[in-house]
């Protein structure tokens, strides 16, 4: 029986939850699997040396292009002369992102697309377009739900059958987390070895809730307790307006920014807690690498998928923007230690079940479902 042959596509190789999700799925599998594979990304970024490395890798740059001159060029140009000469067996669409990828491989024979959707209402709207999800929702024959956030989203808002749906978490690799170093944070930053630090990660944007992340401290008088964002980057006058605000609610020394390093892990080790602000988010894995790190999560209700994780004692899940009560879950953590490391172990105990190897069991039955001849 000859293996099973996939095209995964990305719409970018971003160093951000889904193509992070899709190389480590890519190791697993060159690692693991008897399953072959080639990616097709649809931008660049700073993982595409580690895509080529896990295995063979095509560009198809769909940024800047002339939307109306794209598929009659971009066709020929690389759906013809790399894929249509290549027999796969399915096709794993990763992100909404990736849904105008379709007329582009449209040359491949008639197998079984697969949309691993990482997105809720706002992120929809934003990577793909509404309306051009609804036209395509219908060529995909099975859709992944990153949580079940996304799932209920994908049925109420776009009306798509519960039996097209398969909910898998997202994963992480808990290995790689148990491996890394523990970082220098509290010296990096000039902190003292008693500082309680409330991390925060990703990019600086409206849907992570950067500026509320900035806002969280002023309502903590707790000079002890320091807020510490990792991942990002603001310039400029970005950066300025950032500062002013800090300077004028009197935070410049509460609040710290670090940005986009190699292994944030290192300084998830050093937080004590960590304070997920995203407005929308379906399953950050920030949270899961934070709970294997032993930190205890708060974040917002109806703010995605993490309060799925977090409410079954992984932390706290507050009202939405409640920064009073925010305050109230931080300065109990700060003041009572065995809360604190109750909660983080409890998290520590659930992300287990997340792990990556966990998530390729579920995947390679749903491929298993639609390959089948």
């Amino acid at each position: 029986m000859k293996p099973l042959k996939i095209l995964f596509v990305s719409h970018d190789a971003s160093r951000t939850g889904a193509p992070i999700i899709l190389l480590n799925i890519c190791k697993w599998l060159k690692e693991n699997g008897d399953i072959q594979f080639e990616i097709l990304l649809l931008g660049r970024g700073a993982l595409m040396a580690d895509f080529k490395k896990v295995g063979k890798t095509y560009l198809l740059d769909l940024k800047g292009r002339n939307k109306e001159n794209l598929y009659s060029k971009v066709k020929n140009e690389l759906v013809r002369s790399y894929l249509n000469f290549r027999k796969f067996d399915l096709v794993y669409i990763n992100t909404v992102a990736s849904v105008s990828v379709l007329p582009l491989i449209s040359a491949i024979n008639d197998v079984p697309k697969i949309l691993h959707v990482h997105e809720l209402s706002i992120s929809i709207k934003q990577y793909c377009n509404e309306m051009l999800f609804n036209e395509y929702a219908g060529k995909i024959d099975k859709f992944i739900a990153a949580s079940d956030a996304v799932k209920q989203n994908l049925i109420k808002s776009y009306n798509l059958s519960e039996g097209k749906i398969e909910l898998i978490y997202e994963p992480i690799n808990l290995s790689e987390i148990e491996n890394s170093a523990v970082g220098s944070l509290k010296e990096v930053l000039g902190l003292s070895s008693d500082a309680f630090v409330v991390g925060g990660s990703g990019t600086r944007d409206w849907r992570k809730g950067f500026d509320l992340f900035l806002m969280a401290p002023s309502f903590i008088n707790n000079k002890n307790i320091h807020f510490v964002w990792v991942g990002g980057r603001s310039s400029g006058l970005e950066l300025a307006k950032i500062n002013y605000d800090l300077e004028r609610l009197g935070l410049s020394g509460r609040v710290h920014l670090i940005e986009v390093v190699d292994n944030p892990m290192a300084f998830y080790k050093e937080f004590d807690l960590f304070f997920l602000s995203s407005r929308e988010d379906p399953f950050p894995l920030v949270c899961l690498e934070n709970a294997a790190c032993g930190n205890p999560i708060v974040c917002f209700n109806d703010s995605g998928g993490m309060p799925e994780f977090v409410k079954r004692g992984a932390g706290k899940v507050i009202p939405y923007g409640d920064f009073n009560n925010l305050n109230e879950c931080v300065s109990q953590y700060y003041s009572c230690t065995s809360m604190l490391a109750d909660d983080g172990r409890r998290a520590q105990e659930l992300v287990q079940t997340y792990d990556i190897h966990e998530f390729i069991k579920s995947l390679k039955n749903v491929l298993d479902d639609h390959t089948k001849t």
